[in-house]
């Protein structure tokens, strides 16, 4: 019994000194994760007043360009177009050489886990991001952008994700109970600072109407995967702003049975509510792509410009796919080419679109993967300023923020990038970029590349892990 007693006694000791460790790393990374270290600076002067000379301005309202005109910008406003130069004295002249200044680019859907991606999404032209599910840590990351503490893209960041019943994304959503936590909810996600409502498939019709009411009320706008329990004419009358994933579209929406005739009334529905649907193609693609290429695929992936967690998440994912069976991979090429299809249709039914990555999952990297986006739209023959048009002033529109951003025009912000050829006779020359104008300050060449050399500067799985874990203590 003595003895008995002794290894109890050991055996406890053991396991609290465990638990000891365990509270001490978890409390550890906490703390480090609220601390957000390594800024490479702003890495380029801010400029009060500044001259886009010899430029082709393509505005976005419209299918048009202004050839050879001038663009003044005084403190990061566009406050004046010009055909003729005016007086310049007291300008930061920059000479654009006859390329094409227009919009910056932006991402309608993107998960956010490192600061440094919006470094990177700034490096190839993405001057804006709307981030789908919201921690804490973005709102700090928010304001560091606006107060030019960090230079990356603007972002707007959705609230955490509000969801019910058992398929909740593991423990990162905010579960609900009854309408009266909805609710409460949507108060405090305005009062935190969030932009919008995040809301996703799981929520019973009673408690997504009760969302909706009270984001109504608090001028909130609702935005995500829609409700399986909720019908589409309930959907489209609500005054959701957007509806994600085509994806979501096949599973949600048409509860996995595909058709094009299906297709086209959901689309006719939209189009008639104009509710936006981002259809967010190249997600599904890489799954499509690692079914079909196997580990060629995963290794073509730049991967030292992703998180090393989010990595290790991703190369999770997408390594069920690597051995995928002939079965599995014809299925995931005949869902990839359905999807597709869903934006064709959605397209020709003049249903408004919003370009968006999803970012986030799948070993996708910030910035570069909002241009596979775009090849993918230009290979299914949507038009190229339709293209633009979903990633400029659609997003803007779905953000609400259409008067400062997303068009070329007097007051407005200039967020522009400079590109050698014109977008409007093929979208995919967003690639071939001169400079990014954002904040206030010029980002030419050389400063394309600082800023993709800080978007390699990720934090580590440590902190990231206190950061995931300050979300879960929050939401």
């Amino acid at each position: 019994m003595k003895k008995l007693k002794s290894i109890l006694k050991v055996t406890g000791k053991v396991i609290l000194s465990i638990l000891l460790a365990i509270l001490l790393f978890l409390g550890s990374a906490y703390l480090i994760g609220k601390q957000d270290f390594g800024s490479p600076g702003m890495l380029t002067p801010e400029l009060s007043k500044v001259a886009f000379v010899n430029v082709n301005v393509i505005p976005m309202d419209s299918n048009y360009v202004l050839s050879n005109h001038t663009v003044l910008i005084e403190s990061g406003i566009i406050k004046g177009i010009y055909s003729e130069a005016p007086n310049l004295n007291g300008y930061e002249i920059i000479d654009g050489k006859g390329q094409y200044l227009m919009p910056g680019l932006m991402d309608a859907h993107a998960h956010i886990f490192d600061r440094s991606d919006l470094a990177l999404d700034l490096s190839q032209g993405v001057t804006t991001v709307r981030n789908m599910m919201g921690f804490p840590m973005h709102l700090r990351w928010k304001e560091q952008v606006e107060n030019s503490e960090y230079p990356g893209a603007i972002l707007f960041t959705s609230s955490p994700t509000l969801n019910m019943g058992e398929d909740t994304g593991g423990p990162f959503h905010k579960v609900l109970a009854n309408q009266e936590e909805a609710k409460a909810a949507v108060n405090e996600a305005k009062q935190l600072g969030y932009d919008f409502i995040k809301i996703y498939d799981g929520l019973s019709k009673e408690v997504f109407e009760a969302i909706m009411e009270e984001a109504h009320k608090t001028n909130m706008r609702v935005a995500g995967h829609p409700p399986r329990s909720v019908d589409l004419n309930t959907l489209s009358t609500s005054g959701l702003t957007s509806i994600e994933h085509a994806e979501e579209v096949f599973q949600g929406l048409m509860n996995y049975k595909y058709s094009k005739e299906k297709v086209d009334s959901i689309a006719k529905i939209l189009a008639k509510r104009q509710v936006y649907v981002t259809p967010s193609l190249i997600i599904y693609h890489y799954i499509k792509e690692t079914s079909v290429k196997g580990q060629a695929f995963l290794d073509s992936i730049p991967q030292d410009y992703i998180n090393p967690l989010i990595r290790f998440i991703g190369n999770k994912q997408l390594g069920d796919f690597v051995n995928a069976s002939e079965e599995s991979a014809g299925y995931n090429t005949r869902k990839d080419n359905a999807l597709s299809e869903i934006l064709r249709i959605f397209h020709e039914n003049q249903v408004p679109l919003l370009l968006g990555t999803d970012h986030g999952p799948n070993l996708t990297v910030a910035g570069f993967i909002l241009h596979r986006e775009i090849e993918m739209w230009k290979k299914n023959d949507i038009p190229d300023y339709d293209i633009l048009r979903a990633g400029t002033i659609n997003v803007a529109d779905a953000l609400g923020v259409a008067n400062r951003l997303g068009t070329i025009a007097i007051n407005k912000e200039a967020q522009l990038i400079l590109l050698k050829d014109n977008p409007l006779a093929d979208a995919r020359n967003t690639q071939q970029l001169s400079g990014v104008f954002h904040n206030a300050r010029w980002y030419n060449e050389d400063g394309l590349k600082a800023l993709e050399e800080a978007g390699k500067d990720k934090s580590s799985t440590f902190s990231t892990l206190g950061r995931f874990l300050e979300h879960l203590i929050k939401k």
